[in-house]
């Protein structure tokens, strides 16, 4: 997880700030933890912070930027694994821009990751892809004469050579149910224009792209 770049990243920290906040006993666990930014910024506030990498290079990048972080702990292995070797860890989860694959089958191995390692009544801070935001940036490319094909309903968009899944509101909250989770609220994280492949300056005073961050809650059942 790379942390949020905007005002809703105000609402992710905060959430773990206030997580830190009810006792010093707690677990901060980032799934797709990246080069470890969160863990980095916020382990003091954790017993323990676990970041889970698939890559190697990039969990060796993490253990170094965490060398001085006495409770962080940066492993490499398969996400959808993680319930394997974290179950029932978590008290705060982290997943930033993670379930983003094409096939069904591994974005529910992923959600599965998410329950088997969240305590029951953890929190859990998550982003996808919107689809709400892609059919945002087709109605703006026509105002604006680009060309553009209006995004597939299935919300498979091919991104830089590489078909991702982007999440509707509506589907985003059925697959936190069916994995366990109770959404408490859903924030947009705004990214740049540029990183839809248009002109910032021609999309000037148009409100830019997004991904989704929903704060949910693990059942306690």
């Amino acid at each position: 997880t790379d942390t949020p770049r905007n005002a809703a990243a105000g609402v992710y920290r905060r959430e773990i700030l206030r997580a830190a906040g009810q006792g010093r006993n707690r677990v901060l666990v980032d799934l797709g933890c990246g080069p470890a930014t969160l863990i980095q910024r916020h382990a003091a506030g954790f017993r323990r912070a676990v970041g889970v990498d698939f890559a190697d290079p990039v969990i060796a990048l993490a253990r170094r930027r965490c060398a001085r972080v006495p409770n962080a702990e940066l492993l490499c292995a398969d996400v959808a694994r993680a319930g394997d070797l974290l179950p029932r860890t978590a008290d705060v989860l982290a997943c930033m821009n993670v379930i983003t694959s094409a096939s069904a089958r591994k974005r529910e191995a992923l959600g599965r990751a998410l329950a088997q390692v969240a305590k029951p009544g953890a929190q859990l801070l998550l982003v996808v892809p919107s689809l709400e935001s892609m059919q945002h940036v087709h109605h703006c490319s026509l105002a604006r004469d680009y060309e553009s094909e209006a995004p597939p309903r299935s919300g498979l968009i091919s991104r830089s050579g590489d078909l991702q899944k982007f999440w509707s509101e509506a589907e985003l909250l059925t697959v936190l149910q069916r994995w366990g989770f109770g959404l408490k609220s859903l924030h947009k994280v705004r990214v740049p224009w540029r990183d839809e492949g248009v002109v910032p300056a021609d999309f000037r005073g148009l409100p830019g792209p997004w991904d989704w961050l929903a704060v949910a809650k693990r059942a306690r059942g």
